[in-house]
């Protein structure tokens, strides 16, 4: 791997947040049966590619100001997106397998939504996993 491809070290006390390039996948691409059946986990993914737009847009800024930004434009959309996927999850049957999805999701919703208050905590872990997964590899 070159080192410019290689993605900034960690340093002690981050300023910014190291926001990693986040593949988009138009919505249009995906299967066309899995639109056509599942039209509420389109609507979920729409809902966390908009939060991830937000991220786009205000990586790079103070944690303070991040925080703030947040509360103003992620806090109600993530409310939507609660309000909504507990709407869904009352249509479902408890083994239907998006029902099970959506009660993983929402027993760990203050876990999963702890980026909107906290200007250092990232929206995403992925930056993270792919950094200890060789550590996790070896160790297996």
């Amino acid at each position: 791997m070159s080192t410019a491809s290689r993605p900034p070290k960690p340093s002690a006390r981050r300023t910014t947040l190291d926001m990693p390039q986040l593949v988009e996948v138009p919505l249009d691409s995906i299967d066309r049966d899995v639109r056509a059946k599942r039209p509420p986990v389109l609507n979920v993914l729409r809902r966390l590619d908009a939060l991830f737009d937000i991220e786009r847009e205000i990586n790079g800024v103070s944690s303070e100001r991040r925080k703030i930004l947040r509360n103003e434009r992620s806090r109600p959309q993530v409310a939507v997106l609660e309000a909504y996927l507990r709407q869904q999850r009352a249509k479902l049957s408890g083994k239907n397998e998006t029902a099970k999805a959506i009660d993983y999701s929402l027993k760990r919703w203050k876990e999963l939504t702890r980026f909107v208050d906290d200007g250092d905590v990232p929206i995403s872990n992925n930056w993270v996993e792919n950094h200890i997964r060789p550590i996790a590899m070896a160790c297996s």
